[in-house]
């Protein structure tokens, strides 16, 4: 039993999640006329070069909405995704993918943009409107809406079953504190229960202080620690800059050497760099996960497309900036021939820029990323239960009001039960893997089979912002316009 769990688990996060990805992003890209590369500059404008990040006009009017302006969801989302996959998972997939690994990753973050601006936009799209004048929605709600309501299938309560117990499982089986409390242990010595219970504690005050309270902590706090993190990734290039362009060229001979194919002393083949690189930026981006837009799906917006800009900039952020930092670091060390393998590789590689410094502020660094995903992931599985609260006859918002004290939990255990007993068999992961894959298969053919939809949405935006011409032929810019008497669920 114990071979075929991990033989499942296995094969889900290898070559299926690979090709599933790649092969979505390049669909996507294709008939979208290389849009998120053709337009990055029109996207960078939309969002980050927009002043007009503002709230919901409800939300302005009672501040007790979850009205969240665009650029708080954005640092909202951002500090969800940045995580310790952005530094440690990075290194791994550089020590056993080879440096091709990082190509490949940033192969996967552009494509990824794509993937991600589509999920967001049809979860603005699908969107529930609460009493309070706030949203929320995700890939429950474009299941089934998109599919079950529009394209008249009779049911889709077994994909929305499975997608909500992978995401839900998640809450219990979570390695974030544990891997943020070691940073800190084991570079100030420190009892590392000791630091998984004060990161637990700021876990439950920031739950406690609502979602809104949050992304203003998250909009000042996420671009200091991101320059902090950046900046001292170019100290490392600028410091040994007779290193960088040697590095370069070790990427692009790993990521496309066919005689290291089978591995050998010139890279670790292309094979297991492709695998390392797009699983690594699939687990950091989240694109096709169908997390994130829970929480874009919450900000004010008069056209999805807009709000999907955001997804394509958060995945350009999260992989070809964050991971590539990383990424250049590593190899940086790899090739000075001063990279350590273990759980000390990331500093060592760093103290090549700033020294002994490395050794504060990259477990500060790593301890603040994975605070700020367990914080952002709070919204995805509050989403999920008030998803089930509208849908069915069961309330569950008292459950709502049991897992935010009980959130913080699961992390604070596995790190006890961890410093006492050694990190868990390999059952226990592959239990957790097929129950976080499963959701991923079932949201990537959800975007898949309502790819139209979101390919006239971008049309009717091109021709409304981008050429400055009105449509010849109007289409419903939300669901609940297509449906002149709002759904009955």
């Amino acid at each position: 039993m114990e071979l075929i769990i991990n033989f499942i688990a296995d094969f889900l996060w290898d070559w299926p999640l690979i090709v599933t990805i790649l092969s979505t992003g390049i669909y996507y890209t294709l008939t979208c006329k290389y849009f998120q590369i053709k337009y990055f500059k029109h996207i960078c404008k939309s969002t980050l070069g927009s002043s007009k990040h503002i709230k919901s006009d409800h939300a302005k009017r009672n501040d007790n909405a979850n009205g969240l302006t665009t650029l708080e969801t954005f640092f909202t989302v951002i500090a969800t995704t940045l995580g310790v996959g952005n530094i440690a998972g990075v290194t791994t997939a550089i020590l056993l993918g080879g440096a091709g690994a990082l190509f490949w990753m940033i192969v996967t973050g552009m494509i990824g943009m794509i993937i991600k601006m589509a999920e967001v936009t049809l979860a603005v799209y699908y969107r529930d409107e609460n009493e309070d004048g706030s949203f929320e929605s995700g890939p429950m709600h474009y299941i089934e809406k998109g599919i079950g309501v529009c394209m008249n299938f009779s049911s889709m309560h077994l994909p929305i079953a499975i997608f909500c117990i992978g995401i839900m499982s998640t809450l219990f089986i979570t390695t974030q504190n544990y891997h943020a409390s070691v940073a800190i242990s084991r570079n100030f010595n420190i009892d590392v229960v000791c630091i998984a219970f004060i990161y637990a504690v700021i876990l439950y005050y920031s739950i406690y202080k609502g979602i809104k309270a949050v992304s203003k902590i998250f909009k000042i706090m996420i671009p200091i620690i991101s320059l902090i993190y950046i900046g001292s990734g170019i100290l490392v290039i600028l410091r040994n800059i007779h290193l960088f362009f040697p590095s370069i060229k070790l990427i692009l001979l790993d990521a496309f050497n066919i005689n290291a194919l089978f591995g050998g002393v010139a890279g670790k083949g292309i094979a297991e760099a492709v695998r390392q690189g797009v699983s690594r930026a699939v687990y950091s981006n989240e694109a096709g996960w169908g997390t994130t837009p829970m929480i874009h799906a919450k900000a004010n917006t008069d056209h999805p497309i807009k709000i999907g800009f955001w997804g394509a900039i958060e995945v350009f952020f999260d992989t070809i900036i964050i991971c590539c930092t990383t990424g250049i670091v590593i190899v940086i060390a790899m090739v000075s021939g001063n990279l350590s393998p273990g759980d000390e590789a990331v500093i060592k590689a760093f103290s090549m820029g700033i020294g002994d410094g490395a050794k504060v502020i990259i477990p500060i660094i790593i301890f603040l990323f994975g605070l700020t995903t367990s914080i952002g992931w709070y919204s995805y599985y509050e989403t999920i239960f008030r998803f089930i609260h509208k849908r069915s006859r069961v309330n569950v918002l008292p459950l709502i009001k049991i897992m935010k004290y009980i959130y913080p939990l699961p992390g604070f255990l596995m790190t006890l039960y961890v410093s006492i007993n050694g990190v868990p068999g390999k059952l226990l992961w592959a239990y957790s893997d097929i129950l976080a894959g499963l959701p991923t298969f079932i949201n990537i053919f959800a975007v898949l089979i309502l790819s139209n939809k979101f390919f006239d949405l971008l049309e009717d935006y091109e021709l409304r912002y981008i050429k400055k011409v009105e449509p010849e032929e109007k289409i419903p810019i939300f669901f609940k316009e297509e449906n002149n008497e709002y759904y009955n669920f």
